[in-house]
């Protein structure tokens, strides 16, 4: 494939990333990308060797910015 959006359970993240690192098959990865440091860094490693784009979604729903401006899309009443 092009690519892949993958978007596993947390205990699946590092195997699933592995995996596709693996196969070199470029993917975005709903973080966390891993659940130790040692398997992030086993991560990082493979990514290093295969040269394969790896992209981590960085949710910012609970940024109090964000969580301000839905609020006042839902018309509710902000403190500045």
């Amino acid at each position: 494939p092009d690519g892949v959006v993958a978007c596993p359970s947390f205990p699946q993240s590092y195997s699933v990333a592995r995996e596709l690192l693996t196969a070199g098959v470029p993917f975005l990865l709903e973080k966390p990308p891993a659940l130790s440091l040692l398997e992030f860094e086993d991560l990082c490693a493979l990514q290093r060797l295969t040269r394969t784009l790896v992209m981590v979604a960085f949710n910012r729903r609970h940024y109090s910015v964000v969580r301000k401006v839905q609020e006042e899309i839902a018309g509710e009443v902000v403190d500045a």
